[in-house]
Order: C-alpha cells, then structure tokens, then sequence
C-alpha cells in the first residue's frame, strides 16, 4: 500500500517476485510453474522483477531435468540483477546455482559457484544467504568425497545459521549426518538424518522434503538397513512426484531399483 502511494514500482513489483521464487522452491508443481513464469514475463520482462521470474524458471528447468537451459536461465538472471543494481540478490542467486549444478552431477562446478556467492554475501554482511550458500558447499564438498571438509563446512553452517533458518538447520544435519555414517557412527548419523526429515516435512517444499528422504536413506543404507532406507526412498518418491520434479522421480525410481529388497 505504501509503495502504491508513493509511486515506487520495484516496491510494488517485489511481492511478485518473492512469491514466484519461493513457489519454485516449494509447494508448486513444475509443469504449472513454468505456466505461471511464462506467463509472468509476458508481463513483467523489463522490470526488476524479471530476474526473480527467470531465477525461478530456472529452478523448474533443473527440477525437470532440461540443465542446460536451466544453466541459461540462472545465468540471464544473474546478469539482469546487476543490470537492475542488485549486486546482494545477484550473489544470493549462487545458492540456487550451486543446487542446479549439485543436481546436474557437477558438484565441483556446484563448490566453485557458492564459494564465490558466500564470499560476496559475507561482504555484504548478510547472515541468512550466506548461511545456506555454504550449506550448498558443504553438500558439495561431501559428493566429492571430501568428507572431513565437509564436516567442517557443517559446523560453519551451523554457527551461521539463524534458529529459525530451517533450510540450512537442515542441510547441516543432512551432511554431517552422511559423513557420520561413513564413519560408522550410526545412531547419531541417524538423529540427525531423521530430524532434518522432520524439519522438513514441517514445510511444503515437496523437494526439501525428497532431498531430505534421499539423503536419509544413504545414511540408512550405509547402516545396512535396507527395508528402512527403501521406504525413505518411497518417501522421497512421492514428495518429488508431487512436485513434478521429473528428473529427481527418475533417479529415485533407478536408486530403489539398485537397493533391491535386501534384507537388514
């Protein structure tokens, strides 16, 4: 109302803008919010909410498994951020390119890319990015197999992190949980796993809540529990199908095939 009357667009637009960000992240299903951007940029291409319209469109992109015009998508985002004078949202924007590039299988490029966003939101002095952009390197680090480092990025994650920050409270747990459980320390890769679950499941983002799944399921796995890591999985299957995230239901669909029914 008060930008109304003030006559500032940007402020006007803003809402818009946050909306259709945090959608991609949570509850809307793919095919219905590449609708919603498409449509979106019909209307807004041009003003500054056109870089949150494309940032998101690029999270649909990679949910549904098209990477490279994911990757253009994220990168026509970053440019027109700077463009629009928005140096904070452009470095902000590596924490959503570092989980596309986790997604694609290149976690190295994934590590390369929230590095360098942290370290310009650190100079920002921003708390709340910052915290999960290094979440992002801390996952990244781990699918290397750098698992002590990515410990250590866990802890810098949780001391960052703001209580009510749920994505990177979950993220930390998540990883260091994996890391807990190649070192054979079950029950507490376990907790860990299970309440990041829980924390998610506490959100609509269908896809928060099949990473979180999945990623219990390989500290389940790890601990020889097959039939309690195949039903995380079936979990994580149903989250993602809801979300409509194709590429992540195919992949889920490939790893129960290869955990098999074994038995405990």
């Amino acid at each position: 109302m008060h930008a109304e009357r003030a006559g500032d667009r940007r402020l006007q637009l803003l809402p818009t803008g946050a909306r259709v960000v945090m959608n991609s992240w949570g509850y809307l299903p793919v095919e219905e919010g590449l609708r919603t951007c498409d449509e979106l940029l019909l209307r807004h291409r041009g003003t500054s909410v056109e870089p949150m319209i494309r940032l998101a469109r690029s999270l649909y992109l990679s949910f549904d498994g098209a990477h490279d015009d994911a990757r253009a998508e994220m990168e026509r985002a970053r440019q027109l951020y700077l463009e629009f004078g928005n140096e904070l949202l452009a470095a902000a924007s590596s924490l959503g390119y570092a989980y596309q590039e986790i997604q694609a299988g290149r976690p190295e490029v994934a590590e390369r890319i929230a590095l360098e966003g942290a370290e310009r939101l650190k100079q920002f002095g921003d708390q709340g990015f910052y915290s999960t952009t290094i979440g992002m390197v801390a996952e990244a680090v781990y699918r290397q197999g750098r698992y002590d480092e990515a410990e250590e990025w866990t802890l810098a994650v949780a001391e960052a992190a703001m209580e009510t920050d749920y994505e990177p409270q979950i993220t930390w747990r998540l990883v260091r949980g994996k890391v807990l459980a190649r070192r054979g320390q079950f029950e507490e890769a376990k907790a860990l796993g299970r309440r990041a679950v829980e924390m998610a499941r506490a959100t609509d983002f269908y896809s928060e809540i099949g990473d979180a799944l999945t990623d219990l399921a390989e500290i389940l796995e790890l601990a020889g529990e097959t039939s309690e890591a195949r039903a995380a999985l079936e979990g994580a299957l149903d989250a993602y199908e809801q979300k409509g995230a194709r590429w992540n239901v195919d992949l889920t669909r490939r790893r129960l095939e290869q955990i098999g029914e074994g038995a405990d």
